[in-house]
Protein backbone atom coordinates (compact mmCIF):
# COMPACT_ATOMS: atom_id res chain seq x y z
CA UNK A 1 0.00 0.00 0.00
CA UNK A 2 1.43 3.20 -1.42
CA UNK A 3 0.49 6.34 0.16
CA UNK A 4 1.94 10.09 -0.59
CA UNK A 5 1.54 13.34 1.11
CA UNK A 6 0.57 16.30 -1.73
CA UNK A 7 -1.00 19.96 -1.92
CA UNK A 8 -4.92 19.25 -3.34
CA UNK A 9 -6.17 20.39 -6.25
CA UNK A 10 -8.95 21.43 -8.23
CA UNK A 11 -9.41 17.98 -9.96
CA UNK A 12 -9.60 16.58 -5.84
CA UNK A 13 -12.74 18.53 -5.52
CA UNK A 14 -15.28 15.44 -5.66
CA UNK A 15 -12.68 13.02 -3.98
CA UNK A 16 -12.77 15.71 -1.00
CA UNK A 17 -16.86 16.58 -1.17
CA UNK A 18 -16.88 12.72 -0.69
CA UNK A 19 -14.63 12.71 2.10
CA UNK A 20 -16.46 15.78 3.94
CA UNK A 21 -19.45 13.89 3.82
CA UNK A 22 -18.18 10.56 5.10
CA UNK A 23 -16.92 12.44 7.92
CA UNK A 24 -19.84 14.36 8.76
CA UNK A 25 -22.08 11.84 8.77
CA UNK A 26 -20.34 9.64 10.53
CA UNK A 27 -19.21 11.52 13.55
CA UNK A 28 -22.48 14.27 13.73
CA UNK A 29 -25.25 11.24 13.28
CA UNK A 30 -25.95 10.81 16.56
CA UNK A 31 -26.35 14.49 17.71
CA UNK A 32 -28.14 15.76 14.70
CA UNK A 33 -31.05 14.81 12.55
CA UNK A 34 -30.64 13.67 8.91
CA UNK A 35 -32.10 16.81 7.43
CA UNK A 36 -29.37 19.02 9.45
CA UNK A 37 -26.71 17.10 8.42
CA UNK A 38 -27.98 17.23 4.91
CA UNK A 39 -28.33 20.91 5.23
CA UNK A 40 -24.86 21.38 6.82
CA UNK A 41 -23.41 19.82 4.03
CA UNK A 42 -24.61 21.87 1.52
CA UNK A 43 -23.88 25.28 3.81
CA UNK A 44 -21.28 24.64 6.32
CA UNK A 45 -19.01 21.65 5.49
CA UNK A 46 -18.06 22.20 1.91
CA UNK A 47 -14.86 22.18 0.27
CA UNK A 48 -12.48 25.84 0.93
CA UNK A 49 -11.47 26.41 -2.82
CA UNK A 50 -9.41 29.58 -1.48
CA UNK A 51 -7.20 26.88 0.45
CA UNK A 52 -6.63 25.11 -2.54
CA UNK A 53 -5.81 28.17 -4.81
CA UNK A 54 -3.33 29.36 -1.88
CA UNK A 55 -1.64 26.21 -1.61
CA UNK A 56 -2.39 25.42 1.99
CA UNK A 57 -4.97 22.21 1.64
CA UNK A 58 -2.90 19.17 1.26
CA UNK A 59 -4.08 15.38 0.97
CA UNK A 60 -2.77 11.69 1.23
CA UNK A 61 -3.57 9.46 -1.70
CA UNK A 62 -3.60 5.60 -0.57
CA UNK A 63 -2.97 3.73 -4.09
CA UNK A 64 -3.83 6.46 -6.03
CA UNK A 65 -7.34 7.13 -3.77
CA UNK A 66 -7.22 10.53 -1.58
CA UNK A 67 -8.27 8.88 1.95
CA UNK A 68 -7.62 11.77 3.93
CA UNK A 69 -7.59 15.82 3.76
CA UNK A 70 -6.42 18.57 6.00
CA UNK A 71 -5.79 22.67 6.02
CA UNK A 72 -2.16 22.63 6.93
CA UNK A 73 -0.78 24.52 10.11
CA UNK A 74 1.97 27.37 9.25
CA UNK A 75 4.43 24.30 10.40
CA UNK A 76 3.18 21.65 8.53
CA UNK A 77 3.29 23.94 5.49
CA UNK A 78 7.12 24.80 6.04
CA UNK A 79 7.86 21.28 6.20
CA UNK A 80 6.35 20.47 3.34
CA UNK A 81 8.13 23.16 1.54
CA UNK A 82 11.56 21.98 2.25
CA UNK A 83 10.52 18.78 1.31
CA UNK A 84 9.97 20.35 -2.53
CA UNK A 85 6.22 19.23 -2.18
Amino acid sequence: MQSSLRKANIADIPALEKLIDASVRGLQARDYTAEQIDAALRTVFTVDTQLIEDGTYFVVEQDGEVVLARAAAPALQSAIGRRGH
